[in-house]
């Protein structure tokens, strides 16, 4: 008949040896706890660098649906996973050349969204501009009304000249 310390010496023992077998696969790959963890909550699993490194030392436990996402970042079966084999060098080098692959990936998404808020923000500023050249053109026919060509002229302006420049703004704005 055991105590209670008794089967959770096993468990703890099982952590730890879970703990190592994911440090070494981890490491296998050349990925960071960082990464591990960032690549972890993508999947939604939200983790910590923190809680990767607890997990690595045993002390804290990992439910199943972390278990199967583990194994899925760390590309080996669930039974491998538990197992703790080491890793022949082949399959080390092809998990390496996943992850650069993976991180590629990310990177190229990264820019993506960068290339996506600039297009944003010109279009909002293209609006902007739209609309400046319409109260511009708006206040130009105004004075125009109100005192004629006369009077916009004794102010150095050029009506004609003027026209034509929110003209070409506005062609420049609709033809890009």
């Amino acid at each position: 008949m055991g105590t209670n310390s008794e089967p959770e010496g096993i468990g703890e023992a099982a952590e730890r040896a879970f703990g190592t077998r994911v440090r070494e696969l981890r490491t296998a790959l050349g990925m960071t706890q960082a990464e591990l963890a960032s690549r972890m909550t993508d999947l939604g699993y939200g983790m910590s660098q923190t809680m990767v490194a607890k997990l690595e030392r045993g002390v804290r436990p990992t439910s199943v649906g972390e278990l199967a996402v583990l194994g899925e970042i760390l590309d080996v079966p669930l039974a491998d996973l538990l197992a703790g084999e080491s890793l022949p060098p082949e399959i080390a080098r092809i998990h390496e050349a996943r992850l650069r692959v993976y991180n590629k990936a990310a990177a190229v998404q990264e820019h993506r969204r960068e290339l996506e808020r600039a297009a944003t923000s010109l279009e909002v500023q293209r609006v902007g501009l739209e609309g400046s050249v319409r109260v511009y053109n708006e206040a130009l026919a105004e004075a125009r009304n109100a005192h004629g060509d006369e009077w916009l002229s004794s102010w150095g302006v050029d009506p004609g000249a003027e026209l034509d420049m929110s003209r070409d703004l506005a062609g420049f704005l609709t033809n890009g």
